[in-house]
């Protein structure tokens, strides 16, 4: 959180949480699950607090720890993940940002590979 560009924590806080529910996916650190809540990130109950039933995912990342996440749709989360790890794989092999993204028919190559 870079709070010197709110006018106070509480505005900061308030306004994150005015477009909230407007998200389909949301990461947030475990610090922020601590801004955002007041309460203890390291609780499950207290990161999905932050839980809207209009998410599709809710990420939080631990640092050095890793990360956790929250969804109502398993498989499509699975499925979404193998794809993304395909296409970032493929990107490895090639120079340039844009010139290495691969097609969706060479990541599910490489996937059924």
């Amino acid at each position: 959180m870079r709070l010197p560009l709110w006018p106070s924590p509480e505005a900061a806080r308030n306004e994150i949480k005015s477009i909230w529910n407007q998200a389909d996916f949301i990461k947030v650190s475990d610090d922020e699950v601590a801004f955002l809540t007041q309460g203890d990130p390291e609780k499950e109950d207290i990161v999905k607090s932050l839980w809207n039933d209009d998410f599709k995912l809710l990420i939080v990342t631990d640092g050095s720890k890793g990360c956790r996440y929250f969804t109502e749709d398993e498989k499509k989360l699975k499925e979404a993940l193998l794809l993304a790890n395909a296409c970032a794989a493929i990107s490895t092999t090639k120079k340039g940002a844009i010139p290495s993204l691969p097609d969706m028919s060479q990541a599910q190559k490489l996937i059924k590979y």
